[in-house]
């Protein structure tokens, strides 16, 4: 039912990058990063999106061991979550 989450190779001006099939609502844009650049999509929204069928718990599971855990290269898809300053401070002690 989620196989297409798998990230499936799309081109973009020129540019080769995995994409996640399925999680249109949840694609915020593309990063660039050096000389790479990478699909990033709301992880909020990807979760909402596998709760179509499961229980939050499972949506969260399955994202981290079927989405999130699936490195193919470079341009794995990346996922935001917005935190703010204070707590990203709070992560460097």
């Amino acid at each position: 039912e989620f196989g297409s989450s798998y990230p499936q190779e799309a081109a973009r001006k020129g540019e080769r990058m995995k994409i996640l099939i399925g999680f249109d609502d949840a694609f915020m844009g593309t990063v660039r990063q050096f000389n790479n650049s990478f699909a990033v999509y709301d992880y909020e929204k990807v979760i909402e999106s596998l709760m179509h069928s499961m229980s939050r718990e499972d949506a969260e599971e399955y994202f981290e061991f079927n989405i999130a855990g699936s490195w193919v290269g470079d341009d794995t898809p990346g996922f935001f979550t917005k935190e703010d300053a204070d707590a990203l401070n709070h992560h460097r002690h």
